[in-house]
């Protein structure tokens, strides 16, 4: 599978609607550092299928798309309303892909809990930045401020990267993973929560070498006698092809799901992984897919809402759909000292 399109820039969620893609047979795998505006995180959202719950566990038996979808697939039309409406879009001002300086000055997106007493940190590529609306809702009132230092395009692991990663050279990766460590630790979090691609064109993400790395990053913002709770937040499913898209040509949500042979291999590789880098890492894995899969696999609509907004990365609604749940696990972790699911 090409995971190209996690690592791309802000243009990757638009689509098309007039081109065919190849989703025609059924699928079968706040105030910041920089000024961030938290008005868009701030209305509640509900799932019109009852609990959340319910409506992941109906999600695959759902057959034709909510007339209510949220949010709809014409704002996939054109770049000025597909940004907006993609999660990570929230922490553009401090993602170093956006602006090139934060490489070796990083500055994180201060959000959260504004009286907060105590930091989480969320750092990581265009995946991590998903999480940062669930996130900044959940922890409003919570004590806890949340910094995110997001680089789409750059995985989380501390390794020397070769080569190009989505057409720039790779190096510039080792640029911020040496700047950023110091700017984490400044901070003194309590909690570094990391979360990463699951796959990289011409890089191996299941070697050891891999899995050193988010230990070398974890280690590196650890310093005695003030050692941050670890969190790794697992790997999501990338769906195979552009979402909006395969539903503009698609009545039939199933038809663009993953599920049989691909989301058995999900489970059996990439779950895998997520436990295997946890264990090396020394970290609480939290699963990224008990939010996004039903048992025998992933729908790109739940309840009203459309997950993603291309092929990987989260929409804005959904992300903040899932508010309470991730926060609930995030603090549940942090608390109780113990991993969400064991790590070995």
């Amino acid at each position: 599978m090409n995971h190209t399109g996690f690592l791309r820039g802000r243009s990757q969620p638009v689509i098309a609607m007039l081109v065919i893609v190849v989703c025609s047979v059924t699928l079968g795998f706040s105030s910041s550092a920089y000024g961030v505006d938290h008005s868009s995180t701030t209305s509640k959202t509900t799932t019109s299928s009852g609990s959340p719950n319910n409506a992941l566990a109906n999600s695959l038996k759902v057959t034709s798309i909510p007339r209510d979808l949220t949010p709809p697939l014409n704002l996939f039309t054109s770049q000025s309303t597909a940004w907006p409406a993609t999660a990570r879009s929230l922490v553009d001002t401090c993602d170093a892909l956006s602006h090139p300086i934060l490489q070796n000055a990083p500055k994180p997106c201060l959000l959260g809990d504004p009286n907060g007493t105590k930091t989480i940190v969320l750092a990581g590529d265009s995946i991590a930045a998903g999480w940062a609306p669930a996130l900044n809702r959940g922890l409003r009132s919570s004590g806890y401020r949340l910094a995110v230092f997001p680089f789409s395009g750059c995985p989380m692991a501390d390794m020397n990267f070769t080569g190009f990663i989505d057409g720039k050279p790779a190096s510039h990766c080792d640029t911020w993973h040496k700047n950023v460590s110091s700017a984490i630790m400044s901070l003194h979090p309590d909690a570094v929560i990391l979360s990463s691609v699951a796959n990289i064109p011409g890089v191996d993400l299941t070697s050891a070498r891999w899995s050193a790395g988010i230990k070398k990053f974890f280690d590196s913002v650890s310093t005695s006698p003030h050692k941050p709770t670890r969190i790794l937040i697992g790997l999501s499913p990338e769906m195979v092809g552009n979402m909006p898209a395969c539903l503009s040509v698609h009545s039939n949500p199933q038809d663009c799901s993953v599920n049989g042979r691909y989301w058995r291999l999900f489970q059996e590789n990439e779950m895998v992984r997520d436990r295997t880098n946890a264990r090396i890492a020394g970290a609480r894995l939290i699963p990224a897919v008990q939010w996004l899969c039903a048992t025998k696999g992933c729908s790109p609509v739940i309840g009203k809402y459309l997950v993603y907004a291309d092929s990987a990365h989260l929409t804005m609604a959904y992300s903040l759909s899932i508010a309470t749940q991730v926060t609930s696990a995030v603090l549940g972790t942090i608390n109780s000292g113990q991993s969400s699911t064991p790590a070995s």
